[in-house]
């Protein structure tokens, strides 16, 4: 889950997973360039949060992806500032 959405300020990443991984957090653009990283590692069954900065980005469309291992989840975001 990626909150709120439209973002002015930062968004909110929720996600869980079934073993501790590391995991990596990126906001692309829609020119396919990342604008923002996170890196760390996470442990398994909880519900984890992570908060990302996008009120220096622009206004427009961005994608939030969450990487696990293997696993990928993509996510739309508008950023309003």
């Amino acid at each position: 889950m990626v909150y709120p959405n439209p973002a002015n300020q930062y968004v909110n990443v929720q996600y869980s997973l079934l073993s501790t991984s590391e995991v990596t957090i990126n906001v692309v653009d829609v020119l396919g360039n990342v604008v923002e990283e996170a890196q760390f590692s996470a442990p398994s069954d909880l519900v984890q949060s992570h908060t990302l900065r996008v009120d220096d980005l622009e206004s427009g469309l961005y994608f939030v992806t969450i990487q696990a291992g293997n696993s990928q989840v993509v996510k739309k975001i508008q950023v309003v500032n």
